[in-house]
C-alpha cells in the first residue's frame, strides 16, 4: 500500500510540475497579437494590390496625363516664318499627351498615393519652343521638295525622353532663329544687288552718252557705295547661311545620336528635356515626320487617391518606420522576424509544425496523469490489507485539499487557457486547448475526490493501527 501511494504522489508532483510547464508555454509573450494583426494586415494588401497594381497605375497615369494634356493647335499656333508652307491640325487629332510615370516601388511610396492630397510629377510639352524648333525643320524638308508650298497637316505629336542636354534645345532655337535671319539677309541681298544693278546700268549708259565728268563722278560714287552694301550683303548673307547649316547639321546629330533615357522622373521646377515626335502629311506627297529636342515643363497634378492602400495598424506601430522604404514582401518578411517561438513553424503543405503545434497539443500531456491519478487512487483503495503491518506508516497524499485544487483543476486549466489566448492571437483555431478546460475540468474534479478518498483511507488506516488491541486496555 505504502508504494501505491508513493506512486500516486509521484504522478501527482508530475501534474504539477508539467501544469506550470503548460502555463510558460501557453504564457502569452511580446507582442505576437498585434504583430499577427500587422501580418494580416500586409498580406491581405499584398495579395489584392499583385492583382490590382496594373489596373492602379493605368487608372492613375490617365489621369494625371488627361490633366496636362497639350493641345497640337499651341503647337501649329508657333510654327510660322517666312518661305514656310501652311500647316493645319489634322481633324480629331490628340493633344500632346504628357510624360508621366508612378513609382509604387515602396511602401511608403504607395502610401503616399493613398492620401487625400495624392498627386503625380508630369512633364508637359512647351508649345512655342516646339513649333519655333519646327518651323526650321519643316524649311528645310520643305527645300528638298518638287513643292515647297504643298500644304501640310499635323497629325500628332508623341515626346520621348533621350539623353539630351540644354544645349541641344537651345541650338534648336539658335537655328530658327538664324534661318529667320538668313531670310532677311537674303531680301536684304536681292535688293542690293538691284539696287547696284541699276546704278551700274545708269553709270554705263551716262558713259555711254558722255555724260560730263561731274554726272558721271556722281553716279559713279553711288554705284561703288551700291558695289560696296552688296559686298557686305553677300557676306552677311554668306557667313548666315554657313552659321545655319552649322547649327543644322549638328542639331539633326544631337538628334540621331540621342540615346534613350531612363523612365520619367523629375521634381518640380527640375529641368528635363526630350525629343518631340511631329508627323506631317503633305497635300500631295508622302507622310513624314520630324524630331526636334524640347524642353517640358514639371509640374504637379493632382491624382485621385489609391484606396485600400491606407494601412492603419501597420503605420501605426513602430516598424513602419524600419518597413516603409521596402515592399510589401519585403515588409511581410521582416515582420514575421518580430514573433516569438509561438509563431516559428515549418509548412508541410496545409499543416504547420511548431511553435504553434506545441501549443495546440501541449494541454494533451497532462490528460493522462490526471487519469493515472484516478486509476491508481482507485487501486491503493481496493488492495488495501487490513493485516498490512506497515500500513500504520504511510506517506502523505497531495498537499491538502485547497492546494489539491489548485494543482490538479486551477493549473491545468490555467495552462490551457492561456495557450487558448497564444493561439487566437496568432489567429488559430484553439480546438484542443477549448476541450482541454473540459476534460480538465472533469479529470480534475475526479482526481481531486479519488485523492480525497485516499487521504481519508490512509488517515482510517493510521488511526486503526495506532490504536492498542482491546485485550491490551482491559490488562491496563
Amino acid at each position: 500500500m505504502k508504494q501505491r501511494i508513493e506512486a500516486v504522489q509521484r504522478v501527482y508532483w508530475a501534474v504539477l510540475g508539467l501544469s506550470l510547464a503548460l502555463i510558460l508555454i501557453g504564457l502569452p509573450v511580446g507582442n505576437d497579437g498585434e504583430t499577427m494583426a500587422v501580418l494580416d494586415e500586409l498580406t491581405a494588401f499584398n495579395k489584392a494590390f499583385d492583382t490590382s497594381r496594373n489596373a492602379i497605375e493605368q487608372s492613375l497615369l490617365t489621369h494625371a496625363k488627361g490633366t496636362g494634356a497639350v493641345a497640337l493647335a499651341d503647337v501649329q499656333g508657333a510654327i510660322g516664318g517666312d518661305g514656310l508652307p501652311k500647316v493645319s491640325v489634322a481633324e480629331g487629332a490628340a493633344p500632346i499627351e504628357p510624360l508621366a510615370a508612378i513609382d509604387l516601388s515602396t511602401l511608403s511610396k504607395i502610401q503616399a498615393l493613398s492620401e487625400a492630397d495624392a498627386s503625380l510629377n508630369i512633364g508637359s510639352a512647351r508649345a512655342q519652343e516646339i513649333g519655333e524648333a519646327l518651323s526650321w525643320r519643316i524649311a528645310r524638308a520643305v527645300e528638298r521638295n518638287e513643292k515647297p508650298n504643298d500644304p501640310l497637316t499635323l497629325n500628332g505629336l508623341t515626346l520621348s525622353l533621350r539623353q539630351l542636354a540644354e544645349a541641344d534645345v537651345v541650338r534648336e532655337l539658335e537655328a530658327a532663329q538664324t534661318r529667320r535671319h538668313l531670310r532677311k539677309a537674303e531680301k536684304t541681298l536681292v535688293d542690293k544687288q538691284a539696287t547696284f544693278k541699276r546704278l551700274d546700268e545708269l553709270y554705263e549708259s551716262r558713259k555711254k552718252w558722255r555724260a560730263t565728268w561731274k554726272v558721271l563722278q556722281r553716279t559713279n560714287e553711288e554705284r561703288m557705295e551700291a558695289k560696296a552694301a552688296l559686298d557686305a550683303a553677300q557676306k552677311s548673307r554668306d557667313d548666315l547661311a554657313a552659321q545655319y547649316e552649322d547649327l543644322a547639321k549638328k542639331a539633326d546629330q544631337a538628334i540621331k545620336t540621342a540615346q534613350a533615357a531612363a523612365g520619367f522622373s523629375a521634381a518640380r521646377g527640375e529641368k528635363r528635356f526630350v525629343v518631340a515626335r511631329a508627323e506631317l502629311t503633305p497635300k500631295t506627297g508622302k507622310p513624314f515626320s520630324l524630331e526636334v529636342a524640347a524642353p517640358i515643363d514639371i509640374r504637379t497634378v493632382p491624382v485621385p487617391p489609391i484606396t485600400g492602400a491606407e494601412l492603419p495598424i501597420t503605420r501605426g506601430t513602430t516598424l513602419w518606420k524600419e518597413i516603409e522604404g521596402g515592399t510589401s514582401a519585403q515588409a511581410i518578411e521582416r515582420v514575421q522576424r518580430d514573433f516569438t517561438w509561438h509563431y516559428a513553424h515549418v509548412q508541410a503543405g496545409p499543416i504547420k509544425i511548431g511553435g504553434m503545434t506545441v501549443i495546440q497539443l501541449a494541454p494533451l500531456v497532462i490528460l493522462p496523469f490526471l487519469l493515472i491519478i484516478v486509476r491508481r487512487s482507485r487501486k491503493v483503495a481496493s488492495g488495501y490489507n487490513p493485516f498490512d503491518r506497515d500500513a500504520g506508516v504511510l506517506p502523505r497524499v497531495g498537499l491538502g485539499t485547497p492546494l489539491n485544487i489548485v494543482v490538479l483543476i486551477v493549473l491545468p486549466i490555467a495552462g490551457a487557457i492561456l495557450c487558448a489566448i497564444s493561439l487566437v492571437q496568432l489567429r488559430q483555431v484553439p480546438m484542443i486547448p477549448a476541450l482541454s478546460v473540459f476534460a480538465f475540468l472533469w479529470l480534475g474534479i475526479t482526481a481531486h475526490i479519488s485523492i480525497r478518498d485516499l487521504v481519508d483511507l490512509r488517515d482510517a488506516v493510521r488511526q486503526s493501527h495506532s490504536a492498542p488491541p482491546p485485550a491490551e486496555r482491559a490488562a491496563r
